[in-house]
């Protein structure tokens, strides 16, 4: 009831999306077995199950050289450093977004420094004129919510701007490489957050709010269809023996595995020495 009969289910950092053809391409889930399959069927979930705390201790200062890659060493210090913390299975009630209005915001200390269209896959031409308008919608959000004490000094979030331009908060991800900087790279989201550091530490006291200023700020869109890089779905689509099963069952896909083998050795030329004759050593 809390969720209206359906839910979109993630952990603390990914969601399942790369499982989502075991639903019809869709993350919705109606039943309990939606989710299990999901997040049982998902690397992404995988991931950060087994790999993500290890990731993180790594680039933690002062693992790196030896130490980093010591095996004896690791598990112990993960287990220090990640003490306290736990995974926790986000549930949401399912909201049908479209995915042209959704960006990817990078922020440092609440002041939007970069944002890019979150889907890569798709060039939408109504966005083009609306640029100035977004960045500013998102940068005053930013500023509104974002520079909380409560969450850290540099980071990425995610927004959903409605056709009353309405900004709703999605999601929050580290500033870090592990999250993907879709239209952006990491080098250059370093060296704009570096320069916003510097400009803050050079000023001598705390300034009066003022409104909040988009210039510099870029917001990058996909702007030509010839643009476009490949779905994501050719990444995380339905596996090829699903497709000569029909993805109806096990038994299908052994029937099918069954009939390519049989028609492969009836395909074959006789072997020299087949017809019953000795073959010549």
């Amino acid at each position: 009831d809390r969720f209206g009969g359906t839910a979109f289910v993630k952990l603390n950092w990914s969601a399942p999306k790369d499982a989502a053809w075991l639903l019809g391409g869709s993350l919705k889930c109606v039943t309990p077995t939606d989710v299990i399959t999901l997040l049982q069927s998902s690397d992404h979930i995988a991931h950060d199950l087994c790999d993500a705390r290890r990731a993180c201790l790594l680039d933690a200062p002062g693992a790196s050289g030896a130490d980093a890659a010591a095996p004896a060493a690791a598990p112990a210090a993960a287990h220090d450093a990640w003490r306290g913390h736990s995974w926790v299975l986000v549930m949401r009630r399912w909201s049908n977004l479209r995915t042209s209005n959704e960006f990817r915001c990078f922020s440092v200390g609440g002041h939007l420094i970069a944002a890019c269209q979150r889907d890569r896959y798709a060039h939408y031409e109504f966005l083009t004129p609306m640029r100035g308008q977004l960045l500013q919608l998102l940068t005053e959000f930013g500023e509104r919510h974002l520079g909380k004490p409560c969450l850290p000094h540099a980071v990425v979030w995610d927004a959903y701007v409605d056709t009353a331009n309405k900004v709703y908060l999605i999601d929050v991800a580290p500033f870090h490489e592990s999250t993907d900087p879709i239209l952006f790279e990491w080098p250059i989201l370093h060296q704009l957050a570096a320069r916003v550091e510097q400009n803050s530490s050079g000023e001598a006291g705390p300034a009066p709010r003022a409104a909040p200023s988009v210039e510099g700020v870029e917001l990058r869109l996909v702007e030509e269809q010839q643009h476009v890089t490949p779905t994501a779905q050719l990444y995380y689509g339905l596996p090829h023996d699903f497709h000569q099963g029909e993805g109806k069952d096990v038994a299908s896909l052994i029937a099918a595995a069954r009939d390519a083998a049989s028609a492969q050795s009836s395909a074959e030329p006789p072997q020299e020495g087949a017809t019953g004759e000795p073959a010549e050593p």
